[in-house]
């Protein structure tokens, strides 16, 4: 079993490539228990990092402080399938009993 995400963003959000590229980050939860509240935190935590290296954004800055229409867009598509990809590493945990 994958114990690992891997959070894809389109470059061409960055203004760095054409629209068939994408940037991949993979996040591990290897050493995390996900039935947990603590270990679902802790990767929502390393999730929120690695989307904000992929899009280049500074450490605090919110969503809504940003100015710039790429990395806003960048940030919400992220955060939409890093989502996705995070509520079925929980399930699957889940169901591991």
């Amino acid at each position: 079993m994958t114990k690992a995400l891997a959070l894809l963003v389109p470059l061409a959000l960055l203004g760095a490539v054409p629209t068939a590229h994408a940037a991949t980050v993979e996040v591990s939860h290897r050493d995390l228990d996900l039935r947990t509240a603590e270990g679902q935190r802790i990767l929502a935590l390393r999730v929120e990092d690695a989307i904000r290296k992929v899009c280049e954004l500074p450490p605090r800055m919110t969503e809504r402080r940003l100015d710039d229409p790429e990395a806003k867009s960048c940030y919400a598509l992220a955060r939409y399938k890093s989502g996705i990809q995070l509520r079925a590493a929980i399930a699957r945990a889940a169901g591991e009993r």
